[in-house]
C-alpha cells in the first residue's frame, strides 16, 4: 500500500475505524485498505476545509444509539 498516490480523507463518528476493523477484517486487526483513508473523528462543532467550501458537523439524535437496530428491540 506504500504506493498510493493519495489519500482519502473521511469523516466519521469516533471509533467507526474500529468498527470497520472488525467488519472487514473479522478481527481486531486492521485492514489493508484502511491505509487508502485518513480517518478523522467526528465532534459536534467539528470544521473540515475542502477548498473555500466549509464544512461544519453538527450533532443530531437519530432515536436510537449508535450500534443498535430496529431488529434488535424485536
Amino acid at each position: 500500500m506504500s504506493n498510493l498516490r493519495w489519500i482519502l480523507g473521511s469523516y466519521h463518528p469516533a471509533g467507526i475505524a474500529d468498527r470497520l476493523a472488525g467488519f472487514l477484517t473479522n478481527t481486531p486487526a486492521r485492514s489493508p485498505i484502511e491505509a487508502a483513508f485518513a480517518v478523522t473523528d467526528l465532534r459536534d462543532g467539528h470544521q473540515a476545509r475542502i477548498g473555500s467550501l466549509r464544512l461544519t458537523s453538527r450533532a443530531v439524535s437519530h432515536g436510537m444509539p449508535a450500534g443498535s437496530s430496529p431488529r434488535s428491540k424485536r
